[in-house]
């Protein structure tokens, strides 16, 4: 009997969890359908060239491969037909493929991992077969599987694995590839970034000099932070048997290099429960150097501390936020907040948040707070006045049409909230 490889018997639980009894049927039953007439021919590119022999005991045993194109092989779809053909347990069946798979070269895998991720199977990523195949290419040449994603990298199932063992083996060669790849990649890449971040904080480390100023550096800053957030549930901050521990977070996110990936970092630690982020000014500054999008979102995190933040996305977002609050449970003490803020840089985002406070309770109310936001302020009082608009309309239809004619709006104002110009 030929010697089996070690590691397959390890990973045949594992496959068998992940992949269930449905994925290799699935692609059994799928390779036995491109078999014109029962002939025994398998149309696809590149025939791969395996031999299977019946050893003792019943059980499949890939011998072999021959090279690719040769008359005496078979592609890899007629293996999976002959292994469905000889029967056998579902264990059997998934060692026999996986045999078949470890035997292949690297040519001959990247071959057939193309030809798959080229057919009508939207879950290919899913299969055991897929998955142990595409492992073993990423594990015996990571540079090639990393180019490979670059031809494939619409599919978001398969970057961490032929991304993440090249970053773990060579950082430093991983690095400086990555950063050579257009943004959009880059972007796309994040996502395996991300996982270094969150499983191997200390391995992402060292390539975030290199990554500094890259999109796919920025997700694994904040992969990193997240990995070490206490769990969900978790007692005492409990995390993986230990304790979570926000300041070594902080000490960790302080090492990264200064600008957008330290900056990500620290913001993230917004999200760390039970922080009392107003005693970190470097938590509370870079929360107000993220993007746009980001910095909204995170605010909300930190509303209470709105002043503290540094003019911007984040600090307009803050004072929204904060206003809002204030305006759904008591709109009178709001609304004197706004009068003291009255002539301030932060007056016309307050507004913002007391008109989404109080619109649904008193619209007319919210509509003057609108107006008072100066024409200079430009988008805010734009959206402040779409959002009186649109809550008004929902509410009393003709209450609104009466106020959008009488109200002081310049003529795009109107044209914005009516779709129409005034009428002269």
């Amino acid at each position: 009997m030929p010697k089996r490889i070690p590691v397959l018997k390890c990973l045949l639980s594992g496959a068998m969890a992940f992949g269930g009894a449905y994925f290799l049927g699935h692609s059994l039953d799928k390779a036995e359908e491109v078999r014109p007439g029962g002939s025994g021919e398998v149309s696809g590119p590149g025939a791969i060239g395996h031999g299977l022999s019946k050893g003792g005991g019943g059980k499949n045993e890939a011998r072999g491969v021959r090279g690719s194109g040769s008359s005496e092989g078979q592609s890899l779809g007629e293996l999976l037909v002959e292994i469905k053909a000889r029967g056998g347990s579902p264990e059997e069946e998934r060692l026999a493929v996986m045999e078949a798979i470890a035997a292949m070269n690297v040519a001959q895998l990247q071959s057939w991992l193309e030809q798959e991720l080229d057919g009508l199977d939207s879950f290919i990523w899913a299969r055991f077969d897929f998955q142990f195949a595409l492992n073993r290419f990423a594990e015996l040449a990571p540079e090639r599987a990393a180019v490979f994603w670059t031809k494939n990298s619409e599919n978001p199932f398969i970057a961490n694995t032929t991304l993440l063992p090249w970053a773990k083996r060579d950082p430093k060669a991983f690095g400086a590839w990555l950063v050579g790849l257009s943004p959009e990649l880059q972007r796309s890449a994040g996502q395996a970034l991300g996982q270094l971040g969150r499983q191997k904080p200390e391995e992402f480390a060292m390539l975030a000099a290199q990554l500094a100023n890259s999109p796919a550096g920025i997700a694994g800053a904040e992969g990193a932070i997240l990995g070490m957030l206490p769990k969900d549930g978790a007692k005492d901050g409990a995390k993986d048997g230990a304790k979570a521990d926000p300041a070594a977070a902080l000490a960790y996110a302080n090492e990264l290099p200064e600008g957008p990936l330290r900056n990500r970092a620290l913001a993230t630690l917004t999200r760390w429960p039970g922080l009392k982020v107003e005693q970190y000014p470097e938590i509370l500054a870079a929360v107000g150097e993220l993007d746009d999008a980001t910095a909204r979102d995170l605010a909300r995190k930190v509303y209470g501390f709105a002043e503290k933040l540094s003019p911007g996305v984040a600090r307009e977002t803050a004072f929204a936020e904060v206003v809002k609050k204030e305006a759904e449970g008591d709109p009178v003490a709001a609304a004197a907040r706004l009068e003291k803020m009255a002539g301030t840089p932060d007056y016309a985002s307050a507004v913002v948040g007391f008109v989404r406070g109080s619109v649904g309770k008193d619209p007319a109310a919210a509509a003057e707070w609108a107006l008072s936001i100066g024409a200079g302020s430009g988008q805010q009082r734009s959206v402040a006045l779409e959002t009186v608009a649109a809550a008004w309309f929902k509410a009393n239809p003709e209450e609104a049409r009466a106020w959008v004619e009488q109200a002081p709006l310049s003529g795009p104002e109107y044209f914005q909230l009516t779709g129409r110009q005034r009428a002269k």
